[in-house]
């Protein structure tokens, strides 16, 4: 082999394990499904398709492309094969128009139906008009691994107030889940 084509060897290899490694950084994650990108093809939609849209939102600074949602119960989903060592990544806030609105926050719910089960993840009220903590973005980071292999359905809702008392309070509900993604650690 020739001196040129040796460098170009060598060049190419350096590419390929570059390549490699940022497909597969250690410690990092690989993105499988970006929910907003699918956004349009979500199987799930209630109350109806108007009640969703996508935006740029910005919390205490910090910006995420995101999916708003009308006040209300609301649930969204999506059908997904779920591969091995997969977690779900969402950010969970209210606009900030709603930090100085009274009201009595957002019930934010994850889970996951494979079509005979519900199972839920996760479930957060948001409240920043009553806690200042809440201003800000609720980043979950929650494991898949359990239907490693299977086709279910991920589901997003919201509940306009806490579940205990039931009530129906949208007074400054904006609710936003924030940059849904599919990832493989």
């Amino acid at each position: 082999m020739t001196g040129p084509a040796r460098a170009l060897t060598a060049g190419v290899a350096v590419i390929a394990a570059l390549a490699l490694w940022l497909l597969v950084k250690p410690g990092g994650d690989r993105l499988v499904a970006d929910l907003i990108d699918r956004f349009p093809t979500a199987e799930v939609k209630r109350p109806s398709p108007e009640a969703f849209s996508i935006a740029d939102v910005t919390l205490a600074g910090e910006t995420e492309r995101a999916i708003r949602v009308d006040a209300g119960a609301t649930r969204l989903g999506w059908q997904v094969e779920v591969p091995d060592d997969a977690w779900l990544l969402v950010g969970i806030g209210q606009q900030e128009p709603a930090w100085t609105t009274e009201g009595d926050g957002v019930l934010f719910m994850v889970g996951v139906s494979d079509g005979e089960e519900y199972t839920e993840l996760a479930s957060l009220l948001v409240n920043p008009y009553d806690n200042p903590g809440d201003r800000m973005w609720h980043p979950l980071r929650l494991d898949l691994s359990v239907w490693a292999g299977k086709t279910v359905t991920i589901i997003f809702n919201t509940r306009p107030s806490p579940p205990d008392p039931p009530a129906d309070d949208r007074r400054g509900d904006q609710p936003v889940w924030g940059e849904p993604r599919l990832v493989v650690s």
